[in-house]
């Protein structure tokens, strides 16, 4: 079993059938309308929605700004990946949450970078996250798609309790953190 979460575009399928439905509702009131006017009636109609559908895409910049995209992207991945690439040492462990795993795990294998680093596999195939060995535990947070430093440990089963600060966290230019620890010592030991 994995713990992946459907995306949006699972729905596209019914949008033909959503336009239908549209189409046939935008056509009743067209049959009110006397059989000589009711083409040219059409046609302004489809010219207004049209125009109408275009101001607001403009408007909220859904077209225009380069920045807003699929939310359930991690745009930071290629240079959070190289950034790894220069900077993992034997004994690290990146953990991370859906949808930064399988992002990460692609760029890292494009840019050589051991996937034994990562605590999971993108397919989070095992039931636990490889967390054994690891000397300093480096948690990616991706705030776009809501996730926080708590909620990343939490998901993964991780006490925060059992971490200390190592290094103050690096921000990338998309908004994704990186928050490096190391695991405290056992008591008395």
């Amino acid at each position: 079993m994995t713990r992946r979460v459907p995306g949006i575009r699972i729905w596209l399928f019914l949008l033909p059938l959503a336009g239908v439905i549209a189409g046939a509702g935008l056509a009743q009131p067209l049959g009110l309308i006397p059989q000589r006017r009711r083409e040219a009636a059409a046609a302004l109609l489809a010219v207004a929605l049209t125009l109408g559908l275009s101001v607001h895409a403009l408007r909220t910049d859904a077209v225009l700004d380069p920045t807003l995209g699929d939310v359930s992207t991690f745009r930071d991945a290629p240079e959070v990946a190289a950034y790894f690439a220069t900077s993992l040492t034997p004994g690290d462990r990146v953990l991370t949450d859906i949808p930064v795993d399988a992002p990460l795990e692609y760029y890292f294998g494009r840019l050589g970078v051991p996937r034994s680093y990562l605590a999971w596999d993108s397919m989070r195939s095992t039931a636990t996250a490889r967390l054994e060995g690891g000397e300093r535990l480096i948690v990616v947070v991706n705030p776009v798609v809501g996730q926080t430093f708590g909620s990343v440990l939490r998901v993964n089963g991780v006490d925060p309790d059992a971490l200390i600060e190592a290094t103050a966290p690096r921000t990338f230019a998309h908004g994704a953190s990186l928050h490096f620890l190391r695991w405290r010592s056992p008591a008395g030991g």
